[in-house]
């Protein structure tokens, strides 16, 4: 069963019946304005730390891994194998042809890149890959009030099963820091029947280390 994107406009942002908004950004709905991009040009402390947490345990302060999985950020969540010899230490940040160049880098020679293209509202037209290449997954992104939103949701079906995850995540800068607060819902469906549903709710902060050299836009 393919949940449409439309339907990323329309995910509840709820925790409990009360959080309507994700990072002080009302995700539900909101229009995207490249107008209104952030910018979150720099280079970033990997591991963060963790500002206030609601709802089921979550997902560690890592920023590499945060962006790579759950937001789906292409080709960081590749090649598991590549930080062996050491998790990344840093993230950098900087505008690419009208998205986000993403590098991540261990101070050991490993480094993987990734590519945020700016959806500005619109579905991603090649969601798919690797490691989703078994999911059905719907994507978009766009900027608000000076921030950046990324929502996806993947589906997966198994024999009776049903599991539908979905991410909202709102990225901020402020001087010294980069700050992701991060909305998750898993709903899964099985031969019960009612709705397994987990709901979290995130504020992560990563220092900023530098600020790079401006890129063309």
């Amino acid at each position: 069963m393919m949940i449409r994107l439309a339907a990323l406009s329309l995910v509840g942002l709820t925790l409990g019946a009360c959080t309507t908004t994700v990072g002080g950004l009302p995700v539900r709905n909101t229009p995207s304005d490249l107008a209104q991009c952030p910018d979150l040009s720099g280079v970033y402390r990997s591991q963060g730390e963790i500002l206030d947490r609601r709802g089921k345990p979550t997902a560690e302060p890592d920023l590499n891994a945060l962006l790579g999985r759950p937001l789906a950020v292409r080709d960081l969540s590749k090649a598991p194998d590549l930080w062996r010899d050491g998790a990344p230490t840093t993230v950098a940040l900087s505008r690419h042809e009208g998205g986000w160049r993403i590098e991540a880098a261990n101070g050991r020679g490993a480094a993987a890149e990734g590519l945020l293209p700016l959806l500005n509202g619109a579905a991603d037209s090649e969601p798919n890959e690797s490691p989703y290449a078994a999911d059905l997954l719907s994507r978009t992104n766009g900027c608000a009030r000076g921030k950046l939103w990324i929502a996806n949701e993947s589906v997966r079906t198994q024999y009776e099963s049903y599991t539908a995850n979905s991410q909202v995540g709102v990225l901020t800068v402020g001087p010294d820091a980069l700050f992701l607060d991060l909305w998750s819902e898993q709903r899964q469906t099985g031969l019960l029947p009612w709705a397994f549903v987990d709901k979290s709710l995130t504020r992560y902060r990563f220092a900023r280390i530098a600020t790079p050299a401006a890129q063309p836009k």
